[in-house]
């Protein structure tokens, strides 16, 4: 999955969507042994191991949440991840599904990927594990950052894939309240291929 069209590169001020990972800069696996960005599948105290990536979709690992609302922007967060790979897997747009858990650019950078993906006659395929590493609540708005462990990739019709894998991401959502609840306004990538902090 390239993070282009769901995300803003790091920059605060940046409009332009993050790039697919250039093959030429992209390390051979027999180079590099990624490590788990988020740790081992159990813990030394026993805890449940962390899921496996789905074939398709999202699945969620942890959430990082002290309270109630924070909980609750963290649930917006996974939606909108959630219709984000359900719409890259399907080419296609619930724009009003959407709408209750993006607004702005978080809705709009998506969609726009999602007609990319039409024009070129692509189709995602794969899942995700994410974890929720931190929550962030402002006076007006509130964060939500999170590690991506990610086997999604693009493919053309004929089944040849059309990018190079993204085995690990970091994002950063902006939420701002809207009509009683919290919409996603920003998609932040923080980091790419690299393992995530704890």
């Amino acid at each position: 999955m390239t993070a282009a069209g769901c995300a803003d590169t790091g920059t605060e001020g940046s409009t332009q969507p993050s790039a697919t990972v250039d093959s030429a800069a992209t390390s051979s696996p027999a180079e590099t042994a990624p490590t788990d960005p988020i740790g081992p599948a159990s813990s030394p105290t026993g805890s449940p191991e962390r899921p496996e990536v789905p074939e398709e979709g999202v699945v969620v690992a942890d959430v990082a949440a002290d309270d109630a609302q924070e909980q609750a922007v963290a649930d917006v967060a996974i939606a909108y991840w959630e219709a984000i790979f359900a719409m890259y897997a399907e080419a296609k747009v619930d724009r009003a599904a959407f709408a209750r858990v993006a607004q702005g650019r978080a809705f709009d950078m998506p969609v726009g990927y999602v007609g990319e993906l039409q024009r070129d006659g692509l189709r995602q395929r794969g899942g995700a594990v994410m974890t929720v590493l931190d929550v962030t609540m402002g006076r007006s708005s509130a964060e939500v950052r999170s590690c991506f462990v990610n086997q999604a990739l693009n493919f053309t019709t004929d089944g040849r894939p059309a990018e190079q894998p993204l085995p690990f991401f970091v994002v950063r959502n902006v939420l701002v309240p809207q009509g009683g609840g919290w919409r996603v306004s920003r998609s932040i990538t923080v980091s790419e291929n690299e393992v995530c902090d704890r």
